[in-house]
């Protein structure tokens, strides 16, 4: 008895099976499954190896043996359970969407505890192809997978995939266009499949005589009243309403179309499961776990050999130095400050060499006007894109290189262990343990990293965390630091300097969250638990495709937002003159609040700039000295710094950029994901003063000495 959201759903799902083929992915954390999505269609989607990261269903189109396959990459999550909110967008994509074909990525060397969800997604009735990863590892742990044997006890197809193997890709495409096939071709009858138990063909779980008579005969009846749950399973339905889940029993009785029919199945499963917890001395959730866990480890000990061997693995000799409590912490921060003084030292030539060759192109540029031309079109080039525009793309280089180390890490497992260290701190100020999963992300761009916090499911640990995101610094500070650094700071410090503002801006984090744990958020969070996984071998080709998109995504930044900014900059800076200008004078009026913080009327100016967007204060700067006059052009954008201003000024603007005025991105997407306008203002406002508080109390306590 299809309902009308069945039907609507069915309907706008159907038109483009004819043309594309759905596929879905779907699998525990750390599975690999992100990477399989990105080696199937050259796509560069983040990669972590913890929770969380995939927040959303991201999609890509692929094409194979003339078919075109539009592949969604689904959150990981453990169970098709309505848990958390990871178990619930899957369960939702799956069953109301009905993808055609779902990949389900296994982990090869946790086997057991990765075929729980496999389990279930099978007995949800959708065609499915089984993508066993981390083969190579399991191999190096001294386990040996008889693929052929699984394949018949589940009766699904199952491919060994390597992101780095392109025969594994041909074959996945191959099971997964086969399956597709077979599917469609199927006409087999809900009453048939009921009677030969043959879905796709499943080898379903066995739960015991009684359950399993219980089972078909809430089937049977669900086919009598003609009673269906968006096209899933009729087992898979009978076994939810005797386990007697709250939403879809809500769901079949709003939209009965008969509601003595529902109510006649739904008395008949409260009865069968009264019946089985009477028998079984036990909850039917547990009755149900143990079976199926019982039917996994059946499968397992068949289809595994040699499950380990009774040495410690390279991946516990590691762990038992970096997550050694008194070593562990100490050389986490010793990797980052090795990664701040690498960018710097080994990116410095490749910037020297971006600004001479923008240096020269402006000056190409203007040779084609007289000497002394005040042409506006001239201006606008020479002094307002070119510098805006050219002084960002100087720094491209180091951002690359912090993303490429970051992304190793992340790819090796250890930033996951970089999470395990910070679980427990992070609980002693306030934030919840999945907070980290955001502010990993937030050292990219605190946009994403703010709708990341949906992996949060309590509402309060959410919303703090969204608020003091902002201080874990973005790629777009990254840019002033990056040109502050080297101007004031010898070659030696610089790699300091840039590790102290970072860790200045997680301290403030922590003190923070405290603060406003102890104030509006009070309430304790709940415990989150994270799987560490094993050491690997970064997959190279997944970290060039993820460096490939920031560094486009970069330069199209700079091709428009920057340049457009820049230009409506140049223009505020000009009109009505360059003396009176509307920007001067905005700058006049704001550096008399700012200057205790060591700004003056240019930095006063660039800071407005930034508003709109952090690297903006970059460009600003750069236009500024450009319209100030033919000494200042001559001098790059460093030296006219290094002559106006002091380090410990240079030092006090970079705090302030790091904790204050959050960018209109980040304010705009705090206000859609809380819902609320206090949200955004209460940021805006506290990070304001906790910015200007901090780099007053640096600056005037530095000119003491």
């Amino acid at each position: 008895m299809p309902n009308k959201d069945q039907q609507a759903s069915s309907t706008a799902t159907s038109a483009p099976q004819e043309e594309t083929i759905r596929v879905s992915v779907v699998g525990n954390p750390n599975s690999g499954k992100t990477t399989l999505f990105n080696a199937l269609t050259g796509a560069s989607e983040h990669v972590g190896n913890y929770p969380g990261v995939t927040t959303e269903e991201s999609e890509a189109l692929c094409e194979y043996g003339g078919k075109k396959l539009l592949i969604c990459d689904l959150p990981g999550n453990y169970s098709l359970a309505s848990y958390s909110f990871e178990d619930m967008i899957v369960r939702r994509h799956l069953i109301r969407r009905r993808p055609n074909v779902v990949v389900l990525t296994v982990d090869a060397t946790n086997l057991e505890r990765h075929l729980y969800l496999a389990i279930q997604v099978i007995e949800l009735g959708v065609p499915v192809v089984l993508a066993l990863t981390m083969v190579d590892n399991a191999k190096q742990e001294g386990y040996s997978l008889n693929i052929k044997l699984l394949e018949e006890l589940l009766g699904v197809p199952v491919v060994a995939f390597s992101p780095g193997r392109s025969a594994n890709r041909v074959e996945l495409l191959e099971k997964l266009l086969a399956t597709e096939s077979s599917e469609r071709s199927s006409e087999e009858t809900a009453v048939e499949r009921v009677t030969s138990r043959l879905i796709f063909p499943l080898r379903h779980v066995n739960y015991g005589v009684p359950f399993e008579k219980l089972i078909l005969a809430i089937e049977k009846l669900l086919l009598k009243k003609n009673i269906s749950y968006f096209g899933s399973s009729l087992r898979w339905l009978a076994i939810k309403l005797i386990e007697g889940e709250e939403k879809i029993l809500q769901n079949l009785v709003e939209n009965a179309e008969s509601q003595r029919d529902v109510t006649d199945v739904l008395v008949q499963s409260a009865r069968a499961r009264k019946e089985l917890e009477n028998l079984y001395k036990d909850s039917i959730a547990s009755t149900i776990a143990q079976r199926r866990y019982g039917h996994i480890s059946g499968a397992c000990q068949e289809v595994v050999r040699n499950p380990g061997l009774e040495r410690r693995s390279e991946t516990k000799q590691i762990d038992a130095v970096v997550l050694n409590r008194f070593l562990g912490l100490p050389i986490f921060l010793g990797a980052m400050y090795l990664i701040f003084q690498m960018t710097f030292t080994f990116c410095a030539p490749v910037s020297d060499a971006i600004n001479w060759v923008m240096g020269h192109f402006a000056t190409w540029i203007g040779s084609f006007w007289e000497v002394g031309s005040e042409s506006m079109v001239r201006s606008l080039l020479v002094e307002g894109v070119v510098p805006g525009v050219g002084n960002v793309l100087v720094f491209l280089p180091n951002i690359l290189l912090l993303f490429f180390a970051i992304t190793v890490l992340e790819e090796s497992g250890y930033m996951a262990r970089a999470a395990f260290l910070m679980d427990r701190m992070m609980h002693k100020m306030g934030l919840h343990g999945k907070s980290f999963i955001p502010i990993v992300l937030g050292f990219g761009c605190t946009v994403p990293a703010v709708m990341a916090t949906r992996a949060i499911e309590n509402e309060r640990d959410r919303r703090l965390t969204m608020l003091v995101l902002p201080l874990f610094s973005c790629s777009s500070r990254l840019l002033i630091f990056t040109l502050l650094t080297p101007a004031f700071f010898v070659e030696s410090w610089r790699g300091f300097v840039l590790w102290s503002v970072y860790l200045m801006g997680i301290f403030l984090a922590f003190v923070g969250a405290w603060i406003l744990r102890k104030t509006l958020f009070r309430g304790e969070s709940p415990p989150f638990v994270m799987e560490l996984p094993l050491y690997r071998v970064p997959a190279w080709k997944s970290i060039f495709m993820q460096l490939r998109s920031r560094t486009l995504a970069y330069l199209k930044a700079a091709g428009t937002i920057t340049l457009i900014l820049s230009v409506v900059l140049w223009a505020l800076q000009t009109y009505p003159s360059r003396e009176k200008s509307l920007l001067g004078q905005a700058g006049k009026a704001v550096a008399v609040p700012l200057s205790p913080c060591g700004f003056d009327e240019r930095a006063a100016t660039a800071m407005i700039g930034a508003m709109a967007a952090k690297e903006m204060f970059v460009s600003q700067m750069a236009i500024t000295y450009s319209l100030e006059g033919e000494e200042t052009n001559k001098a790059s954008l460093q030296e006219n710094l290094r002559r106006d201003y002091t380090p410990l000024q240079a030092y006090a603007i970079m705090l302030f950029c790091l904790i204050a005025t959050p960018c209109i991105a980040t304010l705009a997407i705090v206000y859609y994901e809380s819902r609320s306008w206090w949200m955004p203002v209460l940021q805006f406002a506290l990070l304001t003063l906790f910015g200007w508080v901090i780099a007053a109390l640096i600056f005037q306590v530095g000119m003491l000495f």
